[in-house]
């Protein structure tokens, strides 16, 4: 019996997998019209903080783009970061709306946030700092994506295993920061600790405490990272486009300047981000431009950025695998936790039948199994290799108790 469920569960699996793999291949996901128009809710308040001149509170708020008529209740998310050297730029910009739009016309949901800007003395504290604020507001964004599922009935259908951090310039290196600036470890010693530890170490107080602000890819358009060593093998891939004399945010690693004006802070753009990935065998898929024009190709090259962005999604991401027909059905009998897990995944149980425990990869073969469990239990994850896996809880007679995606980092 039990090798009978396997191959029922890995072939009912399998049929998931190959709906989704058939969708994705009629288009969706790469397609810019596969959905002739989008929804967009505008205004959702998803946190606050303090502001960045005059003191006071400054709201966080979001606008939420879906594609219209589509019957999936699950969608993978972008979210797109504006420009503005942390001094101005709003969600509202015009090239955001036509990257959420056009994303969300292809299966998308995407989201237009804001994050804190405004003017302030460029140097390597306050530039520094400037970022920092940034990356607080987009990790708070995400984690209200992921609190709007648990806690109000996922209005806006989202997948919340695959979320991406993208966005153009400024917006970019928010990105960069928010997908692998994850340590208190990697602050810069040349900030003052206690004034780090007021703003919420790398989490920040933006919002929305409790859910993860981890994300699946990152999307920079012509950005920076602190240091590049915050990039660690095993982490998320990336896609990365940058003009190679850009003459803004620098595509090897040297001074950052705002507006014109030199910081003494020293960042690593594309080029340098590229080169770090190889050593360590993180997938940047960087695509060049031998120009100085500050992401003129958003302009002049816009289809070719979308489409190589959509391609790097589907193919190196994996959003086809990630978000497509593989639904949890939960019971009230097990709570798993936590998920995303990294070692050990904790099952609770509200009753003494034995059951059965197997864990799918995207393919539909066993990655884990163990038999006859009674209560709770705790599984050792810890050698298996990262990736979104389906877990799958049984009865004693074969009978499906509980699915659910797990995701394993």
């Amino acid at each position: 019996m039990k090798y009978l469920f396997t191959l029922i569960a890995a072939l009912g699996f399998c049929f998931n997998y190959a709906y989704a793999q058939t969708e994705c291949d009629n288009g969706r996901y790469i397609n810019r019209e596969y959905f002739d128009s989008v929804t967009v809710t505008s205004g959702i308040n998803f946190g606050s903080n303090s502001a960045v001149q005059g003191g006071g509170t400054e709201q966080l708020d979001m606008d939420i783009y879906q594609p219209y008529g589509d019957t999936l209740a699950e969608r993978p998310v972008i979210l797109f970061a504006f420009g503005g050297s942390f001094i101005g730029g709003s969600r509202t910009d015009s090239y955001i709306r036509d990257l959420c739009t056009d994303f969300a016309k292809m299966g998308y949901v995407t989201v237009a946030f804001d994050y804190r800007v405004g003017l302030f003395v460029p140097n390597e504290v306050n530039t520094t700092l400037a970022v920092v604020r940034a990356m607080h507001d987009m990790k708070a964004a995400v984690r209200y994506l992921r609190r709007s599922v648990v806690e109000l009935g996922n209005p806006y259908g989202i997948d919340t295993s695959f979320i991406v951090a993208g966005g153009v310039s400024a917006g970019a290196i928010t990105a960069l920061q928010t997908g692998y600036f994850d340590k208190e470890s990697e602050i810069p010693t040349y900030l003052d600790t206690t004034l780090v530890d007021s703003l919420g170490g790398v989490e920040g107080n933006s919002g929305n405490a409790g859910y993860s602000s981890r994300v699946h890819a990152v999307i920079g358009y012509s950005g920076a990272i602190g240091d590049t060593l915050w990039i660690e093998a095993g982490d998320i891939p990336m896609i990365t486009i940058h003009e190679i004399n850009d003459n803004v945010v620098p595509f090897d690693t040297r001074e950052v300047a705002v507006s014109g004006i030199p910081t003494g802070l020293i960042a690593s753009g594309s080029g340098s981000i590229k080169g770090w990935c190889d050593q360590i065998g993180v997938l940047d898929r960087l695509y060049t431009y031998n120009s100085s024009n500050h992401t003129g190709y958003i302009a002049s090259d816009y289809d070719t950025t979308v489409a190589r962005t959509a391609r790097f999604l589907k193919d190196d991401a994996g959003v086809c695998t990630a978000s497509v027909g593989i639904k949890d059905i939960k019971t009230a009998g097990f709570n798993v936790y936590p998920n995303p897990v990294e070692s050990e995944l904790t099952i609770q149980v509200n009753n003494n039948e034995p059951y059965t425990v197997q864990l799918f990869s995207t393919i539909g073969q066993v990655a884990y199994s163990q038999s006859a469990l009674v209560g709770n239990a705790q599984l050792d994850f810890g050698q298996l290799a990262p990736g979104i896996y389906v877990l799958k809880l049984a009865n004693q007679q074969g009978s499906t108790l509980q699915t659910q995606k797990v995701i394993v980092r």
